[in-house]
């Protein structure tokens, strides 16, 4: 796991660039701001994280959380309806296309009863939603949605309760089943 200050020198150079197309918040002075202000966090953490390159498989990730080493065991769980097909259209008319690998996932953290974690996996990079039955939810992101063009291995880790959003807003997956993961992942 990497500090925030040990990846400042190589992120500074990339968000330099980046950072142009963020307005108009006033021009952060470090890379903590930047990633604050875009993400609108108070408190978070950047870890390097050791992903499969793409979806498909199951796998474990390492998380810190609240100073804790977590693993998150996740298992394909697939979205789609059974008969999910990929329709394309093009000169010949509309046929079906090859269709890719579920990116989506279910799972659990090791050593924690109950424990729920959501998750996708997109070019390599992890969004993830882990609920710990604590009353606490924390999430995964990839840094690259505050700093475009950083090392994709960096991502955000934060609790819901550091988060500083408009309070108006809600999240959709709030009304979903978080059924703990029972089963082989096609349901």
């Amino acid at each position: 796991m990497f500090r925030l200050r040990e990846i400042a020198s190589v992120v500074i150079l990339a968000a330099s660039a980046a950072w142009g197309q963020y307005a108009p918040q006033p021009p952060a002075t470090d890379v903590s701001d930047i990633i604050a202000q875009t993400l609108d966090l108070s408190n978070y953490t950047v870890q390097g994280l050791d992903l499969p390159a793409e979806p498909g498989e199951g796998f474990a990730v390492l998380v810190n959380i609240e100073s804790v080493d977590r693993i998150l065991l996740l298992h394909p769980y697939s979205m789609r309806a059974a008969d999910y097909q990929l329709l394309v259209e093009d000169e010949h008319g509309t046929h079906a296309g090859p269709v890719s690998a579920s990116a989506t996932y279910r799972g659990h953290v090791i050593g924690v009863a109950d424990s729920v974690v959501s998750a996708s996996l997109i070019d390599g990079q992890l969004n993830a939603m882990i609920d710990q039955q604590d009353g606490n939810l924390w999430f995964v992101q990839p840094l690259t949605d505050a700093m475009p063009g950083v090392d994709a291995t960096q991502h955000v880790v934060y609790s819901a309760a550091d988060s500083v959003a408009d309070p108006n807003w809600f999240c959709g997956t709030d009304f979903l089943d978080t059924t703990p993961y029972v089963g082989d992942g096609t349901n």
